[in-house]
């Protein structure tokens, strides 16, 4: 059985190493002939030339993710998961302002699912594939970590499900999110500068969720209710941990409006949402 998931988490890799080589690529081109586009030729000339900056340098992450992928080298799993999502919200933000003009598109989603498919992949084989951990560079101490029979830091009783997190999140929303769909509403200058407010209040929620549970592990809304996000080692939330478990929260909104997301958190152990599985964070009452 070990040997079917090894085989099986060489072969996810391998998509994996495709769909990072396509996006390489495609930076590679933009890099070469996107002064000869005509979208970008349009458009002002420090902007042209940061989205060229940017390019470059998501052009180097790509191909060197590429590399440490095709090696089993598992830094790969932690830059991918810093770069990917960036390179996501890089390319949505640039196209709202840039290229559709404060439009949604079904390509934006359609960008979300190419973009973001080599970390689940990534993440798959990395499972798949544990027992090659010690040639590939991870110490036994994260094995350990990784290991999910390892011993348990909080009790049954004190991870917290989706009633308690589903009401600290509307608080959340209602502190941030609010006040600009309230302006939104008010204004009178056309449907696309009130699409600009509510985009501007969603990004800005975004930041918020990252930013106050890698400092402090909880938002306000949390705070209110008395939890807390943790890693599921015990340790206080990290920053990537943040990141992901946020970044994926657009995977539950996508999939039946958090439905997806009540799903998982009540067939786990630990009550955790696909965003906590793979950031392997949990939702605790001290």
């Amino acid at each position: 059985m070990s040997k079917a998931k090894k085989i099986l988490g060489v072969i996810i890799r391998f998509f994996a190493v495709a769909i990072l080589s396509i996006l390489s690529l495609l930076n590679l081109f933009v890099v070469l002939f996107a002064p000869l586009s005509r979208d970008i030729s349009q458009m002002p000339q420090i902007v042209s030339i940061l989205y060229k900056i940017f390019n470059i340098f998501f052009l180097v992450i790509f191909v060197y993710c590429t590399y440490l992928l095709i090696r089993n080298n598992r830094r790969y799993l932690k830059l991918s998961a810093y770069f990917l999502p960036a390179y996501f919200l890089f390319m949505t933000i640039y196209r709202f302002f840039f290229v559709t003009h404060g439009q949604f598109e079904r390509v934006d989603f359609n960008n979300f699912l190419f973009f973001l498919a080599p970390l689940g992949l990534m993440f798959i084989s990395y499972k798949l594939e544990s027992s090659n951990a010690e040639s590939t560079g991870i110490s036994q101490e994260n094995l350990l970590i990784l290991d999910h029979s390892a011993n348990e830091p909080f009790s049954p009783l004190q991870y917290q499900g989706f009633i308690v997190r589903g009401l600290a999140n509307i608080i959340d929303q209602i502190l941030i999110i609010v006040p600009f769909v309230s302006v939104a509403s008010l204004t009178k200058t056309g449907s696309t500068y009130s699409e600009t407010y509510m985009t501007v209040g969603g990004v800005l929620f975004f930041v918020y969720l990252i930013v106050a549970e890698a400092v402090w592990g909880q938002t306000l809304g949390k705070k209110l209710f008395g939890i807390k996000v943790m890693m599921q080692d015990g340790g206080k939330c990290t920053v990537l941990g943040a990141i992901l478990r946020n970044v994926f929260r657009l995977v539950d909104v996508i999939f039946g409006g958090y439905l997806l997301a009540i799903i998982v958190m009540t067939i786990t152990s630990r009550r955790q949402r696909v965003g906590d599985l793979i950031a392997k964070t949990v939702v605790i009452k001290p």
